[in-house]
């Protein structure tokens, strides 16, 4: 009977381990759809998103990046930021940027995607989990750093 038990948990954590390195490299084969009329997407409903695009009262929204200084600067910045925190940035344009990050384990891919609005000295910014229904925080920590990088490396505001 423990033999048996003891069989059927290997089976079944090989199995597991197989769906979750299936599902990493699915998750490596897709792309972010970019800007929609000049906006980042919004998030899905499920728990694997942040996004500066929801509204303020959603529970991803998080706050858009405020510029200092140049916007040009200040994109140059950010590139270098999202690059210094692991990001492995595929697309750089005039006002849309798409990076992505890759967990250690199973090679799970993430998207983040930023959008310079030099209008309102903001950037906006979406991280979003490609394959799973839950990210357990990590679309949002990654903000965070992000943040913290950004805000760490430009100039501070003038009063005035």
């Amino acid at each position: 009977m423990l033999r048996t038990l003891i069989h059927y948990t290997i089976f079944f954590g090989l199995l597991a381990c197989i769906l979750l390195a299936l599902l990493g490299y699915v998750s490596r084969h897709q792309s972010p759809i970019g800007l929609i009329e000049g906006q980042l997407m919004n998030c899905p409903e499920r728990p694997v998103c942040v996004s500066s695009r929801q509204d303020k009262d959603h529970p991803s929204w998080v706050q858009p990046l405020k510029i200092n200084g140049p916007a040009d600067a200040a994109w140059e910045r950010i590139q270098s930021c999202v690059q210094e925190i692991g990001g492995t940035i595929h697309t750089v344009q005039d006002q849309y940027m798409w990076a992505t990050f890759r967990s250690a384990v199973f090679g799970f891919v993430d998207d983040l995607e930023l959008s310079l609005h030099r209008d309102t000295r903001q950037i906006q910014v979406r991280s979003a989990s490609r394959i799973g229904f839950y990210d357990f925080g990590q679309n949002r920590s990654r903000v965070n750093k992000l943040r913290t990088c950004f805000q760490n490396h430009q100039p501070q505001a003038e009063d005035g």
